[in-house]
């Protein structure tokens, strides 16, 4: 016979008895799922009768799995383990009774007098064994992420306690980018062999981050310090582990830096040759690991990274069984779902690598990188397609990241959703983005999701590429139209809501993505205007308007992420301003004097205010020689920068522009700017050449491609063969250059990029 602890009475809380709790186990987290299940019991003003809850840890049920049971005298809440009792119990809570946890801050508590008791025969287990999210900023030791059935905070135990089902899948030392930490670079002096041979010298390794180098991995005393150091760490692992009274982690992370300089020594290349690429180099290095640390540990997972340049699987080598692959979706164009039409790259890159292994672990992006990121794009509308394909390919687990807590685009509405439906793909999306928005926006939820269709109805029609780093050129659905329609929904949000500070102040959030697209496409969108209108007079989004909204968002947001650096933040958002929130007239928005004979319909204008510039390596910077005003400069310096190749002998002329797409393997386009093309001092034109143009093309400069502006708004899906004349503004100044002055740096400055559709 079972025997039960009472752990806590109500009775004297509420007008009468209402809730007993009995429980088998006294784990903290089983103590926290009784303790919610009473307190939300008297939130929705139970009052009526006695409900008597069994919380049971039931070990004969898989660990995640979660039982609701109507029982002689009341109710059976079991799971087969701490986490799965919470998971029961949050189903409960949601299922049954109605409950919503919105975001971390809000929640939807209905009132009921009497607790369901009666046919309850509920089961359930979240889709795949592993569901991290970075970040939901919660800060609360896990409670929301237990709630929205997370297991994983990141790997830090700080973030999931223990008391809300805590979890360390992930040892020791890190999630992700441990080359650097297994060998970090103080082996250098002793061991320079260890490191990358990258243009004939060994790297020292500068950490684990974009900049760092890899290591040598065919180095056989390279190898055995790995499995040495990977025993520390398990031993190390599992007694964190012991001490805060969780499981033993399953996965320790031997995986590559964040950098691309690959090592190309002789040996590491025969590897690379042998395996058909990068990525076989790094799975022949961890298999032998893993085939070692299985004699010891045969519960352990050994993860490693396919990743940036090892991506794409390899031809003639398989991971070992006990090899956790973390394919990361770096060509993923989030505007579309994942299948053979929309996203034919990453298609196949999940189709091969699911044919490789069983142990598959998906990086998903659920947002976009730069300065200008997350402008508004439909991605939600394929959360759950792209989960179910995940779950039919048997994958382990799913990581997504979901950062830019003050600005990306609806994000309370997205992570909402998507945490949902990692849990249980086959949920009804339409159902629960219904329930969301009328919750969430109370009378103004038809109006937002009368938005959200307007974004994906224009996304549909205009084909944007909006993968890893997209430009504010790339967001092509939205245009003038699009936008003026989106902020009229905005207005009529705002006198539905205008009684009700607290909603006003939600809806207002959400604007916040449409105002920075406003912001950063603001040359695009004007021209547009005066094409359609005349003139710019009644233009939708004046400088003042984008300023003033964005400042009061940034004030709010910072109150609901406390954590975020607000001073940072406030001074990121002033420089963006400064530099971008232009008031362009008729001098920045008419055509080129050059081409001033070209119409109107056959001409793409592109200036450099959201070219994409490494780093700043290349500067934005006011040039009144400029037709537009301003130019990306590109100081060349003497030294050699030991993070980018910008010296003075990388930019001699003759030099490489030309036009690439992040889907392609090479380029579509070279062309050469040599000394005798430069005619005179200041700006020339310069022909690259004719190429055609698809939705994720750009124009890069320079051999070290560090100015790169995308083209992709050139893109007509209805004439795919349509080819195009490619030209770009380049001025030289200083003594390396031609009709440079003695007096002046040396410097290449770009001030825009036209492309001219070919006649038929």
């Amino acid at each position: 016979m079972k025997k039960y602890l009472l752990i806590l009475g109500v009775g004297a809380a509420l007008t009468a008895s209402a809730v007993e709790v009995k429980t088998n186990s006294p784990h903290p987290a089983v103590k926290n799922a009784s303790a919610e299940l009473i307190k939300y019991a008297e939130k929705m003003g139970a009052s009526a009768d006695r409900t008597v809850f069994f919380i049971d840890l039931d070990t004969k049920l898989p660990a995640e799995e979660w039982r609701i049971r109507s029982v002689d005298g009341g109710v059976r809440l079991a799971g087969g383990s701490p986490r799965g009792v919470l998971y029961a119990v949050w189903h409960y809570l949601e299922d049954v009774c109605g409950v919503r946890w919105w975001t971390p801050h809000t929640e939807k508590v209905p009132g009921l007098k009497t607790l369901p008791v009666k046919n309850l025969d509920l089961a359930g287990k979240p889709a795949f064994e592993y569901r991290g999210v970075f970040g939901i900023y919660a800060k609360d030791r896990g409670r929301y992420a237990s709630r929205m059935r997370m297991n994983d905070e990141h790997n830090d135990l700080n973030r999931f306690g223990v008391e809300w089902g805590g979890t360390l899948f992930f040892g020791p030392p890190a999630f992700v980018h441990t080359y650097a930490l297994y060998v970090p670079e103080s082996h250098f002096g002793k061991h320079p062999e260890w490191f990358s041979l990258y243009r004939g010298k060994r790297l020292k390794g500068r950490g684990r981050g974009s900049d760092s180098s890899q290591r040598c991995l065919s180095n056989k005393e390279l190898r055995n310090e790995f499995k040495r150091r990977l025993r520390e760490f398990i031993k190390k692992g599992e007694a964190n582990a012991a001490r805060v009274g969780i499981e033993k982690p399953r996965v320790y992370a031997i995986s590559q830096n964040d950098g691309s300089r690959w090592c190309e020594c002789a040996e590491c290349q025969a590897i690379v040759k042998r395996t058909g690429g990068l990525s076989g180099l790094t799975i022949d290095f961890v298999n032998e690991i893993a085939r070692d640390i299985a004699q010891d540990y045969p519960h352990v997972l050994i993860k490693t990274s396919a990743y940036n340049k090892t991506e794409t699987p390899p031809k003639y080598i398989k991971p070992e069984k006990n090899v956790l692959v973390d394919l990361a979706h770096m060509k993923y164009n989030g505007a579309f779902g994942l299948n053979p039409k929309d996203n034919p790259e990453t298609w196949q890159l999940q189709e091969g690598w699911s044919k490789l292994t069983g142990n598959l672990l998906i990086w998903h992006y659920n947002i976009n990188y730069r300065e200008y990121n997350e402008l508004p794009y439909p991605s939600e509308y394929h959360y759950a397609d792209t989960l179910r394909l995940y779950r039919s390919q048997k994958v382990w687990g799913v990581f997504a990241e979901m950062e830019s807590p003050l600005h990306s685009d609806v994000r309370e509405y997205k992570l909402y959703l998507w945490l949902k439906l990692l849990e249980n793909p086959d949920q009804d999306f339409m159902k629960l983005r219904r329930e969301f928005a009328d919750n969430y926006y109370g009378k103004a939820g038809a109006l937002f999701l009368k938005y959200r269709d307007l974004i994906k109805a224009s996304s549909d029609k205009a084909r944007p590429s909006v993968a890893f780093t997209p430009t504010p050129d790339n967001y092509t659905h939205l245009d003038i139209a699009t936008m003026t329609a989106a902020a009229g929904i905005f207005d009529e949000g705002e006198k539905l809501l205008k009684d009700d500070p607290v909603l006003l102040r939600r809806w207002r959030d959400a604007k916040v993505s449409l105002v920075r697209a406003a912001l950063f496409r603001s040359k695009t969108l004007r021209r547009q205007y005066i094409e359609k209108n005349g003139s710019l007079a009644g233009y939708p989004f004046p400088c003042a308007m984008i300023a003033k909204e964005l400042r009061e968002a940034l004030e709010h947001r910072l109150k609901l992420y406390p954590a975020v650096n607000a001073a940072l933040e406030r001074k990121t958002l002033e420089d963006i301003l400064k530099r971008s929130n232009r008031d362009f007239g008729e001098r920045e928005l008419r055509k080129p004097a050059r081409f001033k004979h070209v119409s109107a319909e056959r001409l793409r204008d592109f200036t450099m205010e959201n070219s994409s510039r490494f780093r700043n390596f290349a500067e934005l910077v006011d040039d009144p020689e400029s037709e537009v005003g301003f130019a990306a400069r590109m100081s060349l310096k003497y030294e050699k920068d030991p993070l980018v190749d910008n010296h003075v002998s990388t930019y001699k002329l003759p030099l490489v522009f030309g036009v690439s797409e992040r889907s392609s393997k090479g380029d579509n386009l070279r062309g050469r700017i040599r000394k005798e093309d430069v005619k005179k001092a200041g700006y020339n034109w310069y022909k690259l050449g004719h190429t055609r143009v698809h939705s994720d093309s750009y124009v890069f400069c320079f051999p070290t491609w560090l100015i790169q502006q995308a083209i992709g708004i050139a893109d007509d899906a209805g004439t795919p063969q349509q080819r195009w004349e490619v030209w770009v503004s380049v001025k030289f100044t200083g003594p390396e250059y031609p009709f440079g002055k003695k007096e002046d740096p040396n410097a290449v400055w770009v001030d825009r990029v036209l492309l001219i559709r070919e006649k038929k």
